[in-house]
């Protein structure tokens, strides 16, 4: 019955500390800082919805500079969301979104450019750690670009 104890703590101190280094993990920003991985050539506006994340975008109006600072300002208005690399100057940026109770980490990567077409705006929302997201970078993502 001891042995019993003594495992059952061991396995809830092991899921502890497994929960604990998700949510206190750092972020590398040079492999988080980065343009999307699809495996596929990017058309100027596009939707490409993946288990691990979400990527779209969209042609706007207006000038580059302008609509980077719309769209930041929105996601910095988000919820438990903090930048990890980039700015609004450069053109691109990557944010972290923590989940309200254990803290997984989402990145989003948004990057505005001007095209013959017009302004571009892409955003690539994906997990960090696990195999599904369960939609919720997209649903994310398509919240922020209602907003905008």
């Amino acid at each position: 019955m001891k042995r019993v104890r003594v495992a059952t703590v061991l396995f809830v101190l092991v899921i502890l500390l497994a929960l604990a280094f998700v949510r206190f993990a750092p972020i590398n920003m040079i492999s988080a800082h980065k343009e999307p991985q699809l495996g596929q050539p990017i058309k100027q506006a596009a939707t490409i919805d993946q288990s691990g994340g979400f990527y779209t975008s969209r042609i706007l109006d207006g000038f580059p500079g302008e609509n980077m600072r719309q769209i930041d300002e929105i996601i910095r208005n988000t919820p438990r969301t903090s930048v990890v690399a980039g700015s609004v100057s450069s053109g691109m940026v990557t944010y972290v979104t923590r989940s309200r109770i254990l803290g997984f980490p989402d990145l989003t990567t948004v990057k505005v450019e001007l095209t013959k077409d017009g302004t571009h705006l892409w955003l690539w929302g994906r997990l960090k750690y696990g195999l599904s997201d369960y939609d919720v970078n997209k649903r994310r993502i398509l919240g922020w670009l209602q907003q905008l």
